[in-house]
């Protein structure tokens, strides 16, 4: 079925029901606010019709990381203890190698493709049959080859170092940080960190500059052309700025549970790993201004997760809002005062916040 099949089917099942609910409303429904109900059909209806993940592999068993070379995939399996190639002409996979280690952490370069395995780097010359990894050493993390060095960030010990490949000497770059995922643009090493910030080092003069501070659980970060994509993981979703300001552009929204990972851009596709749900999948993005992308000064709530209250940023023109647990069920409503919600009596769990004009944001009650 095309994408135009899908759409049409979703505009007549939208339109049944709401003919459905106001009859309904006329015969057995006469206590239900209709505009509440429409409006969370809306909802739904939106996100089924501009959605365009498409899903490569399904049923993985804990993916994490992935790296693209011409037509194949290569992605890591941590409870299998394996790496895995896909190729992309015919969308088959099959396993690479299986270590004694689990594997979590993918670079590759030309025929090298370096493997991090709780406490170990390993590297494969794809160019060899059979297959036989190389030790480098011991440490692994997030990792990038610049010339003749490999990065490693080292989250436990809380630093980055680089491991010199012709002599084996490992050297400390930083330390008080945790990364967590690394790029490499203009002489400037961009990571993420566990407290939710993304950095940017300068490899010549050592110089660190904090680029974004509000990130929710970061794990991969890749950038094309003038976009630059974060992988959010408690958030289900991948974020998207601008460069070289970095002002957001939007974020493309996963399914609950996704706990996106591993990214990886080419020309006009985003290979990303859904972790929680097991699947390597991709977006087309040669069209950043499609429907499905939330528009820039997009709306943000903050703390989140919350305890009492939860501030709403960029929030215009709208007063009126519902709160809704994971079931879709109306727990609180009224209207947003000074850009602020009471959160207080929700239990733990999660909910999402429904304004009025039908744009729904989800948040975490601890």
């Amino acid at each position: 079925m095309s994408d135009k099949d899908k759409t049409f089917i979703c505009i007549v099942k939208f339109f049944y029901w709401i003919i459905y609910l106001n009859f309904a409303k006329k015969i057995i429904l006469k206590n239900i606010d209709m505009k509440k109900v429409i409006l969370v059909i809306a909802i739904l209806f939106t996100t089924v019709l501009f959605s365009q993940i498409t899903d490569l592999v399904t049923e993985l068993n804990t993916p994490l990381d992935l790296v693209k070379k011409d037509n194949t995939i290569y992605f890591t399996s941590f409870d299998d203890k394996k790496v895995y190639e896909l190729d992309l002409m015919n969308n088959s996979y099959t396993s690479l190698y299986t270590f004694s280690e689990k594997p979590n952490n993918l670079f590759i370069e030309d025929n090298e493709l370096y493997v991090g395995c709780e406490g170990k780097t390993y590297l494969i010359d794809l160019s060899q049959n059979p297959i036989t990894p190389t030790l480098l050493t011991y440490n692994s993390g997030s990792m990038y080859k610049i010339g003749n060095e490999l990065y490693i960030g080292l989250i436990t010990e809380s630093k980055i170092i680089k491991y010199n490949l012709s002599s084996g000497l490992t050297t400390e770059v930083i330390n008080d940080y945790k990364p967590v995922g690394f790029t490499f643009l203009n002489d400037e090493l961009y990571f993420a960190t566990t407290t939710n910030k993304l950095h940017k080092l300068n490899i010549n003069t050592q110089n660190i500059e904090t680029v974004l501070t509000t990130l929710d659980s970061p794990r991969s970060i890749t950038f094309n052309g003038n976009y630059f994509f974060i992988s959010e993981y408690f958030e289900d979703k991948i974020s998207i700025y601008n460069l070289p300001d970095f002002s957001l552009v939007g974020s493309y929204s996963l399914e609950d549970g996704s706990y996106p990972w591993g990214l990886f851009h080419d020309t006009t596709s985003l290979f990303f790993i859904q972790s929680g749900t097991g699947k390597l999948s991709k977006i087309d993005t040669s069209m950043l201004t499609v429907e499905n992308i939330e528009t820039k000064n997009q709306v943000e709530l903050y703390p989140n997760p919350s305890t009492s209250y939860i501030q709403i940023f960029n929030l215009k023109d709208e007063s009126k809002y519902l709160i809704t647990n994971s079931f879709g069920e109306i727990v609180i409503e009224g209207s947003i005062k000074n850009n602020q919600v009471n959160t207080e009596k929700l239990k733990k769990g999660v909910y999402f916040l429904i304004t009025n004009k039908g744009k729904k944001y989800k948040f975490i009650k601890k």
